[in-house]
């Protein structure tokens, strides 16, 4: 449970970190996933990504298990 909670955490900073960039209009840059298995949600433009997942956006990089991208909110 705790782990999860840090998960959560580094995720908010890592997609909070992109909003800041935003404001200050610097260009976005483009967010690569590599996994096992990945879901495209047309409805809801999201990526839903499972096992041995890896996201890279610009220098910050991430592993996980289990991601889920909003491209609408970052």
């Amino acid at each position: 449970m705790f782990g999860k909670i840090i998960f959560l955490i580094i995720i908010y900073l890592f997609f909070s970190m992109n909003l800041f960039a935003q404001k200050n209009n610097i260009p976005q840059e483009l967010i690569k996933i590599k996994a096992d298995q990945i879901i495209y949600d047309e409805k809801n433009n999201t990526y839903q990504a499972q096992g041995r997942v890896s996201l890279d956006q610009g220098k910050r990089h991430i592993e996980a298990d289990k991601i889920m991208v909003n491209l609408n909110t970052n």
